[in-house]
């Protein structure tokens, strides 16, 4: 709305109504609508709103622990089926989309009251990861962690407050405006199988004592790991599931930092998001896609090294 008239309609009150033909803009920074009278900038505070989620213990520490590598903020979408999140490394080599399956509730209190109703659309809020990580060491195995959203509260500010066990904590909700909103790019990679998070979790542990690079190749018979550092060369092969392999020599191969997929193995693996295992799928000199299912349910990409020779 760009003119006086436009904003006549608009929900002024107390002083602002007294100078409602002098606005001449409206406009949305961040999360609050912004007034300008006589060019001067007036905040008009938003409705408070609270939403309570509760969910499982672990698998809000495997949701952390598979997000942390790449990241300690991400921008949450939530809603009455759960959580999403998409999240990229600041160097964009590796992407991320996951959810915790393990969402008990998700409402909107109706201030006021002790009335809740479901969520009707998307909210999003900004999350801090080491400031949850810290709260959730307070949670035992079977306990449940319940969240509220202040979005904002009586003081027009985001905060967030989670209660697990005999701990509180209250923070504020990390600003969204400026944080990347990834996209997963489409991908039709010519090899897919299945590996037991234990093999590859062990193949991984091998490759770091000689390189910081690792050679994933499948065949139709097996994948093999392969590590070449300057002196020292490590060689798995691990019996996999193979779906297909839709390339003329019948493999497929690329070449990725040992840092970023090591990372991302322990994460879901058997001390982590307990996933028993991974799906694949792979090309040569392409992306790297991981689907899983477990304590959380993702999906991980990661570009590969491309080798050049002079």
């Amino acid at each position: 709305m760009d003119h006086a008239t436009d904003l006549l309609t608009a929900p002024v009150s107390g002083a602002l109504s007294l100078v409602a033909h002098n606005l001449h803009d409206l406009r949305v920074e961040g999360r609050r609508v912004l007034f300008h009278v006589f060019g001067v900038p007036c905040h008009m505070p938003r409705p408070p709103r609270r939403f309570e989620f509760s969910a499982k213990a672990p698998s809000l520490k495997a949701f952390v622990a598979e997000l942390e590598p790449l990241t300690d903020e991400v921008t949450v979408v939530a809603n009455d089926a759960g959580w999403h999140v998409t999240a990229v490394d600041p160097a964009h080599v590796a992407m991320i989309e996951l959810h915790p399956p393990d969402l008990i509730d998700c409402f909107e209190r109706v201030l006021g009251t002790n009335t809740l109703e479901r969520v009707p659309e998307d909210i999003r809020f900004g999350l801090d990861l080491v400031k949850l990580k810290d709260v959730l060491k307070a949670a035992k195995k079977d306990d449940a962690v319940y969240m509220v959203m202040d979005l904002p509260d009586g003081d027009d500010k985001d905060r967030i407050t989670v209660d697990v066990g005999r701990t509180k904590r209250t923070m504020p909700a990390i600003d969204t405006a400026g944080m990347a909103d990834p996209t997963f790019p489409p991908l039709d990679l010519p090899a897919r199988f299945t590996v037991r998070t234990q093999e590859i979790l062990e193949a991984v542990r091998a490759c770091e004592a000689v390189s910081d690079h690792v050679r994933l190749t499948v065949s139709r018979d097996n994948l093999n790991v392969l590590a070449e550092g300057d002196t020292d060369k490590v060689s798995l092969d691990l019996a996999v599931d193979v779906a297909y392999v839709k390339t003329d020599g019948g493999t497929a191969t690329s070449l990725f930092p040992l840092d970023y997929l090591g990372k991302f193995v322990k994460a879901v693996g058997p001390r982590g998001g307990k996933v028993e295992a991974l799906t694949v799928q792979l090309g040569t000199d392409l992306p790297i896609r991981v689907d899983w299912d477990g304590a959380t349910k993702g999906t991980w990409l990661c570009a590969p090294r491309i080798e050049t020779t002079e």
